[in-house]
């Protein structure tokens, strides 16, 4: 098994670009073994979970908070008021409608015992919808309902003057 996310799956996600090229590569990873070891009767599975709740989900609203708190006044002012709250009302969303990790836990132990392991195990009810609508809406429409749903913000000093 390797553990990879949503994001690992996801034609794109805007703000988390490093960690999304990272999950990609970790299903490609694994579909790569998958193949190569399957002649060995050797199964491999990426896990894909969605935004479920950890110590570092659950801390990542205060954690921001802090580090605005912490920064330079310059470097706030640079940011700006409209961007911060933005971008930590997202974070409280995400929470919010985030997993308990026991839930996905019962679904990775639920997948386990299948006879025959799916290539990608897409853990959620969230993430199941997700998913197919991922892989059936056009990318430019997959795109747009994006940019409809993210923060517009975008910091006072890379504005157009």
């Amino acid at each position: 098994f390797n553990i990879a996310s949503m994001a690992g799956v996801m034609k794109s996600a805007p703000g988390i670009s490093a960690y999304t090229a990272s999950k990609h590569a970790a299903v490609a990873l694994s579909s790569s073994l998958r193949q190569e070891l399957e002649p060995w009767g050797i199964q491999v599975c990426s896990v894909c979970p969605s935004f479920h709740r950890t110590a570092l989900v659950e801390g990542m609203h205060d954690n921001a908070h802090q580090h605005w708190k912490s920064m330079p006044k310059q470097l706030q002012d640079e940011y700006g008021e409209e961007c911060t709250r933005q971008i930590l009302t997202m974070l409280d969303k995400a929470y919010q409608f985030s997993w308990k990790s026991e839930v996905v836990v019962d679904e990775f132990v639920r997948g386990l015992r299948g006879r025959h392991l799916d290539a990608e195990m897409i853990i959620g009810t969230d993430s199941r919808l997700c998913y197919l609508l991922v892989n059936m809406l056009p990318t430019w429409l997959y795109h747009t309902v994006q940019y409809l749903n993210a923060p517009h913000a975008v910091p006072r000093s890379m504005r157009k003057k």
